[in-house]
């Protein structure tokens, strides 16, 4: 669970996004999951689910910054 109010800055869908991306090993070292796996998984296309992704990413990312 996210903490801090981050949750309240995504959306429930990118939320879901990132939670399936995480659990699906997307974001891995080295990936166990591909951009298109996670993407049938939701089952959107990959494009869908990377513009979905890089906006909760940002979201993250402006959180993170505004806190500091």
């Amino acid at each position: 669970m996210l903490r801090g109010g981050v949750e309240e800055r995504l959306t429930d869908k990118q939320l879901d996004v990132l939670e399936t991306a995480y659990l699906a090993g997307f974001f891995d070292q080295p990936r166990t999951s591909s951009g298109n796996d996670v993407a049938d998984l939701l089952g959107v296309s990959q494009p869908t689910f990377n513009q979905q992704r890089r906006a909760a990413e940002r979201k993250l990312v402006e959180f993170l910054v505004d806190e500091r």
